[in-house]
């Protein structure tokens, strides 16, 4: 949730945006992604709600009062970092800097809710920390020698191909907090130690950096230069997404950084012209935004609430094992879990045998994701007679069955 406040010239230049970046915890962790349902249907209806008050009241409950019992709102301390784990931010856009005609950078940093106590009493605090994936820029310059900026960089070899997957939504790598900054500026006039790019260029190739990133991406199999992979670490960055990377090559499908707003934010907060007034009057997005973040957001939306919540695929089926009359012998099924529920023993999933063997179930704490698999280990004897047997199972959670049928074949010669 973004806000800002309009200020009239000239003090214009003077006024601090903020995004409440909110993290909600699942209503129910036992269910796995199941859990999140209820707010992911809530959330898909506000695009079927055509009754402007409907659709006020339904952002109403999720964001400031509750959606139902067990689900918290999102405006809400503990879900914007006064929790254990530290989730969830508050994330601001600052120009702040005192004097008309001064230098006045757009200085980008985030903070942390907590709830700090002492004898006298608690008080909520907004306190600083990192700007994550945004290292300093000077860290992919060869001339600085810093001991963090030469770890930083052979850190940044290991990121290779995870900055190398060729789609703009799913490109990514993980900056270690040491090597984060504490601000980040998306103003290439106010000097470019921000602008990783600008950095990278102060030394020319080849250099070891530049030949470790080319050895690690020709193992890989990637066509970017060393200079795409630091590119898309940039746009990656605060200052790069908001306007550094503006206009600059990626490489690969994701091609130029689709940004072209004249100002430096993602939504425009100044209405200028204004619109017409009525229910399509809104707050202009950036092409950013309208072609590549909010489509790819809706399709995983999309694609969660078209999974099943019960589902399951079998992985392996292995052919008839062959066992001497009356002898033990052991077998193994293994299944994928394709349905946004958990599975665990204590959501009472079993393997039901039909045909009076035993049962298979999970081990006490274990549990199964969507997309995770297991592979279930049972141990039987053979008939005396020779032939051919089948043993079937049937997954069924309290109750319900769901997911193919399991079978395991054995033959007595």
């Amino acid at each position: 949730m973004s806000f800002a406040r309009f200020v009239p010239a000239p003090q214009v230049r003077s006024r601090n945006r903020f995004i409440l970046e909110g993290v909600l915890p699942n209503p129910s962790p036992g269910l796995g992604l199941e859990g999140c349902r209820p707010v992911a249907q809530a959330w898909a209806a506000l695009s079927t709600l055509e009754d402007a008050a409907e659709r006020r009241a339904l952002l109403d409950a999720l964001f400031f009062e509750s959606l139902a019992p067990g689900i918290p709102p999102v405006i809400h301390p503990q879900h914007h970092g006064d929790n254990p784990a530290g989730l969830g931010q508050v994330r601001v856009n600052m120009f702040m800097q005192a004097g008309i005609g001064a230098p006045n950078p757009w200085m980008l940093r985030e903070f942390k809710l907590k709830r700090q106590c002492d004898a006298t009493g608690c008080t909520l605090r907004f306190l600083p920390t990192t700007v994550k994936s945004t290292p300093r820029g000077d860290f992919f310059n060869l001339q600085n020698t810093h001991p963090l900026a030469v770890a930083f960089r052979d850190f940044f070899v290991t990121q290779v191909e995870a900055l190398a997957v060729d789609d703009f939504n799913r490109f990514n790598y993980a900056v270690p907090d040491v090597f984060n900054a504490a601000q980040s500026s998306s103003m290439p006039t106010f000097g470019s130690v921000d602008d990783f790019l600008a950095e990278f260029d102060k030394t020319a190739a080849p250099t070891p950096f530049t030949d470790a990133l080319q050895a690690e991406r020709l193992r890989i199999g990637s066509p970017l230069t060393p200079r795409h992979l630091v590119a898309r670490a940039q746009a990656l960055s605060c200052g790069g997404c908001h306007d550094l990377s503006r206009g600059t090559e990626l490489g690969g499908t994701p091609g130029v950084f689709p940004l072209a707003f004249l100002r430096f934010v993602q939504t425009q907060d100044i209405l200028s012209p204004l619109p017409t007034p009525g229910p399509d009057s809104h707050y202009p997005l950036s092409p950013s935004l309208t072609t590549a973040f909010l489509p790819f957001r809706q399709q995983l939306l999309g694609a969660f609430l078209d999974t099943p919540a019960l589902d399951a695929r079998v992985v392996t089926t292995e052919g008839a094992l062959e066992v001497q009359a009356g002898q033990p012998f052991q077998g193994t099924v293994t299944l994928e879990n394709t349905g946004t529920t958990a599975w665990s023993d204590r959501g009472g999933l079993r393997a039901t045998s039909l045909d009076q063997t035993a049962d298979l179930g999970l081990s006490p704490g274990e549990a199964i994701h969507l997309g995770q698999r297991k592979t279930f280990v049972f141990t039987h004897t053979a008939p005396t007679s020779p032939g051919r047997t089948t043993y079937r199972w049937r997954l069924h959670r309290d109750g319900q069955a769901f997911g193919p049928p399991l079978s395991f074949t054995v033959d007595v010669p």
